[in-house]
């Protein structure tokens, strides 16, 4: 037979399980308890409204990366095309230092043609075709004058026929037994051996 300590505690055993088998059954029946229909509403209109605001930032998330992407694609297209036409000016641009290199040297040519003491009238600040258009325009004033026909008989002052001999002197010179080549040297004292007659 029990002693009254082991059936006290026995008894505070069962009190203490029928206790949490209540506190079970009241949770049960909480949680399974009917809610009203305004706070049911409530929990739901609450819902619908998240629900939406999250489509429409999902959109929105959606239509910005569609138009970053467009604008990459576009960035993108830019970039291809600059691409294209860097590589269409490259071989121009190669041309065009060609070209200056050539001006350069006709400009030095031409200025090697004028006097020393005349040089210096050519403006430096301008560019490289700049001097040769202003060298043409003024190539009467740089150059130095070159000697000129005086009519000394048929020959220039530089020695050479200046045009064919006429009939007449080629009679002439007939006449007194000298070939045409004779009738000039004599002529002209300048004249020299490899010059040629014109006839």
């Amino acid at each position: 037979m029990a002693t009254p300590e082991e059936t006290a505690a026995a008894a505070a055993k069962t009190a203490a399980d029928e206790a949490a088998a209540k506190q079970a059954e009241e949770t049960k029946n909480k949680e399974f308890a009917p809610v009203p229909y305004s706070r049911f509403s409530e929990v739901n209109e609450e819902k619908k409204a998240l629900e939406k605001k999250l489509q429409e930032k999902e959109a929105a998330e959606k239509a910005d990366t569609e138009k970053r992407l467009i604008e990459q694609q576009e960035f993108q297209k830019l970039a291809d095309t600059r691409g294209k036409e860097l590589a269409d000016l490259q071989p121009k641009a190669a041309k065009a230092d060609a070209l200056e290199k050539t001006l350069q040297t006709v400009l030095d040519s031409q200025i090697a043609d004028i006097p020393e003491d005349k040089r210096g009238l050519i403006p430096e600040k301008l560019s490289t075709q700049d001097k040769l258009e202003w060298l043409a325009k003024n190539a009467a004033i740089l150059k130095a004058p070159g000697s000129f026909d005086i009519g000394a008989g048929k020959v220039g002052a530089d020695g050479k026929q200046s045009k064919p001999l006429e009939p007449g002197e080629i009679e002439t010179a007939a006449r007194f037994g000298m070939s045409a080549e004779e009738y000039v040297k004599y002529q002209n004292p300048h004249y020299s051996k490899t010059q040629e007659v014109k006839k």
